[in-house]
């Protein structure tokens, strides 16, 4: 999400890690006003189709203290919501309402030297069914209020193996009789 009208660049990339890959490296070039990442790693995602949504809610507010991002609807029983967010100072970030949310990187600031400081966060939340989603409301308290961007999507968990049958002894008698979806037997 790119928006100059808030003089903050938010952008969410993706890799899908190979087996036996080691740890991530990023590589930036020299950028004039400062820049942070944060990588993020998630297992269990469906690795052909990882997002579950059609398109990602993104957008950008002007300074306020609170930002509520706009709903997202989930696709897919299963699906973790995912909420990005960033300020154009160095605020440390929190919510002031989770709505279930787990914070996963937050309440840090990143104070560059160039005078051109953010801050930037993340949340989920594992969804049991596909529907609506109501976003973690997320406050700035450091240095006052200040421009806001947002990202939010979802990913689709990997795909599950349904199992029934019956389980016999070595006599021929029935032992277990077992249906499941999406467990270990």
């Amino acid at each position: 999400l790119n928006d100059n009208t808030v003089d903050i660049d938010l952008e969410v990339w993706y890799k899908i890690a190979g087996a036996g890959e080691g740890n991530p490296t990023i590589t930036i070039s020299a950028y004039s006003l400062g820049w942070s990442a944060q990588i993020v790693a998630y297992r269990g995602v469906d690795t052909s189709s990882p997002f579950d949504l059609v398109s990602s809610s993104t957008g950008t507010s002007a300074a306020a203290g609170t930002l509520t991002p706009t709903a997202i609807t989930t696709n897919t029983n299963g699906a973790r919501a995912v909420s990005f967010v960033a300020t154009t100072d160095d605020n440390a970030l929190a919510f002031s309402a989770n709505q279930g949310f787990s914070m996963r990187m937050a309440t840090t600031s990143y104070d560059t030297t160039t005078g051109s400081d953010l801050s930037i966060a993340l949340a989920d939340k594992a969804q049991a069914a596909a529907g609506s989603v109501t976003l973690p409301t997320w406050t700035q308290w450091r240095n006052g209020t200040d421009n806001w961007s947002f990202i939010s999507d979802a990913l689709k968990p990997a795909t599950t193996l349904s199992v029934s049958g019956t389980l016999y002894s070595d006599d021929g008698a029935s032992v277990f009789n077992c249906s499941a979806a999406n467990k270990t037997i």
